[in-house]
């Protein structure tokens, strides 16, 4: 079936690049928003969205802002519901209740993957380069698997890393004292790709492990955090997708075992953990201590026992931590009008945080959450860019007629389904760069087009409206 979306087991060479400039805008809480096109960072109230936990953003590589979710609704760049963007089975009370994907060869196709509480993953595909670049939902709520043997329910928290070749992404869960990680590359999941691999080491209370689930920017390390019960740190193969020696960390500075918030440094070398001594949480008052932990992940034999104390506070309910495009980590203080900030996170002898960092605008708040995105940052980061133009395929969306044009002699077109059925295939005889194809007689969908020239191939996703 077209929805499922799976894979074709032919390899697709062109490659649309990531850039950092897709995280440049974050909408979280209640309707308050960040531009870091800008330095500082300059406040936004113009967000249609109230969330507690969970939210997502993406922009285009210029920075500018597509849409933005939290997890049941997408809004587009006017702030107002795309088209079919809502329904989603998402839920804006779970830890991250949605995570965005470029698609890495089809410009303007993105992913939405969208998690409920102790729910299975679903996932959406968007058509930014519908009406007028405003977007449309082109399927939703599609089942990440097909059975309960692969697909278990996962506990409020899904995030990605680049893979290890640059060319796409793994996507990973957790549920069921197992992490799951699906392969996405062009055209979306890769068929068979899934690796499980069961977690080493138990939360204290196996059935309540909301928290958050996030890579380190390299790559190689996944945390995972727990209100009813710890946090964990393991090894992440970004070209297998397994999950391998799980360490759990501690806190003697403090009773409780609640970990929400977390993220890494920039260089991953360090770890940084909210640390909560009352596992409760959506509201706007507690009793509880909450602290701010780092680990380092390069310290002495017993680094994962032996955090340094940040910052100490009590009546502050929990709030995610996040590394942002200015290479600050923000934390999220709920029912607050100030996002706290971690300044210098990649050196221990530097790092300072402010819990008044930055004042949202007016009318605005933090809660929870801030928004879940693949964590890339730096000069290296993101998928690699392949594409050298020498076929191009348009327009996408089509209507029906396909132009084809091409540095070198156009040889063949092959039209596949995305069940890998080959529906077509035209040899041209003329010997031109040019070619026009007329596609009329599908049906409106996506398909993958394959063009053959005297140097080579490549594929591209298209869209028939």
């Amino acid at each position: 079936m077209i929805k499922k979306l799976l894979f074709l087991s032919f390899i697709i060479s062109a490659f649309t690049a990531f850039s950092q400039g897709e995280q440049n805008i974050w909408y979280f809480g209640e309707n308050a928003g960040l531009d870091f096109n800008t330095n500082p960072a300059t406040p936004l109230s113009d967000s249609a969205m109230n969330t507690i936990e969970g939210c997502s953003t993406i922009c285009d590589e210029q920075g500018n802002l597509l849409f933005y979710t939290e997890g049941s609704v997408i809004f587009n760049a006017n702030h107002t519901v795309m088209d079919n963007g809502d329904g989603l089975l998402g839920s804006q009370s779970s830890a991250q209740s949605s995570l965005i994907l470029s698609d890495p060869v089809t410009p303007g196709l993105y992913y939405l993957f969208c998690v409920g509480y102790r729910t299975p993953v679903y996932y959406s595909v968007i058509n930014m380069n519908a009406n007028n670049g405003e977007g449309s939902v082109l399927m939703k709520n599609i089942s990440l698997a097909s059975n309960s043997s692969t697909q278990s329910v996962v506990h409020e928290k899904i995030t990605a890393t680049i893979n290890s070749t640059n060319d796409g992404y793994w996507v990973c869960t957790f549920g069921d004292n197992t992490y799951r990680s699906y392969e996405v590359s062009g055209g979306g999941l890769v068929q068979g790709s899934l690796n499980l691999s069961a977690s080493s080491i138990n939360f204290t209370d196996p059935a309540d492990v909301r928290g958050m689930l996030k890579f380190s920017p390299d790559g190689g390390k996944i945390i995972n955090t727990s209100m009813g019960g710890g946090a964990i740190i393991a090894d992440f193969d970004n070209s297998t997708g397994t999950v391998t020696n799980t360490i759990a960390l501690s806190n003697p500075n403090s009773s409780g075992v609640s970990f929400y918030g977390a993220e890494f440094s920039q260089n991953s070398d360090l770890l940084y953990l909210d640390f909560n001594s009352s596992p409760n949480g959506n509201f706007c008052t507690t009793s509880g201590r909450r602290q701010i932990l780092v680990y380092s992940l390069n310290g002495s034999q017993n680094w994962n026992s032996d955090p340094i104390v940040l910052w100490s506070g009590i009546n502050e309910p929990r709030g995610d931590l996040k590394l942002g495009p200015d290479g600050n980590i923000y934390v999220a203080r709920s029912c607050q009008q100030w996002l706290g900030i971690i300044t210098n996170p990649n050196n221990l002898n530097l790092v300072s945080y402010y819990p008044n960092g930055l004042q949202l605008a007016n009318g605005t708040q933090s809660r929870e959450g801030l928004p879940n995105t693949v964590q890339v940052f730096g000069p290296t980061a993101g998928l690699k860019t392949t594409m050298d133009n020498l076929i191009k395929v348009f327009p996408n969306p089509t209507s029906g007629i396909l132009q084809l044009q091409a540095k070198n002699t156009i040889k063949s077109l092959t039209i596949h389904d995305l069940n890998g059925r080959m529906l077509n295939k035209t040899s041209f005889v003329s010997g031109t760069l040019n070619e026009t194809v007329d596609l009329e007689n599908l049906n409106s969908g996506i398909y993958l087009i394959t063009v053959e020239t005297s140097e080579g191939q490549t594929t591209e996703r298209v869209v028939v409206k």
